[in-house]
């Protein structure tokens, strides 16, 4: 099946999500707003949770990893956060669900640890310093941690913070702690 036939299934997905409780929304439900058979969805995908997850998985690659050998993090962590608030009802909803952990604690995981990664990097080679493995290691584990709660907490909010206001946020965050923990590195 082809890469369109996989995003317009996983969009209709997440649309009904949007529209309706999670629990509601099922294949035959998907198949029928999409207008295909219901057999395709499972030539694809698991169940829906396999699609909020594939599609999850495609959209934040085009931000954070499509990204990193052009723009700067900053910009990222600006796309990232436009990315959360746009589709803020959505994770809500798929962030609460008791089902779908693996968002959250994987995929979210990976993707925003491998943007600390290359921020750490990039701020160690300007410096001139090292880090051991277990060190970096447990530096990007935290950041990409803390990251990932700070947006769930936001995208969570009644009254939510403007994108750039979470951005700049972030950014003081990350830059200020990261320049601290190597400061400390470098004085050592």
């Amino acid at each position: 099946m082809s890469y369109i036939t996989k995003k317009k299934i996983a969009l209709a997905c997440k649309d009904l999500i949007v529209k309706t409780d999670i629990d509601q929304v099922s294949v035959t439900k998907i198949m029928k707003s999409v207008g295909m058979r219901r057999q395709t969805f499972y030539d694809l995908f698991i169940d829906k949770y396999d699609a909020i997850e594939w599609l999850y998985n495609d959209e934040i690659t085009e931000i954070i990893e499509d990204n990193l050998e052009y723009e700067t993090w900053e910009k990222i962590v600006n796309y990232l956060c436009a990315y959360f608030f746009k589709n803020r009802s959505f994770f809500k909803k798929i962030l609460n669900d008791p089902n779908q952990n693996n968002l959250s604690k994987t995929l979210m995981a990976g993707h925003v640890k491998k943007l600390i990664e290359v921020i750490m990097l990039d701020m160690i080679k300007v410096e001139h310093i090292t880090f051991s493995d277990d060190e970096f290691s447990f530096t990007t584990t935290i950041f990409a941690n803390s990251l990932i709660e700070e947006i769930r907490n936001w995208i969570s909010t009644h009254n939510p913070r403007k994108i750039d206001e979470e951005t700049n946020l972030i950014n003081l965050y990350i830059s200020d702690s990261i320049s601290g923990m190597l400061l400390r590195n470098k004085a050592n």
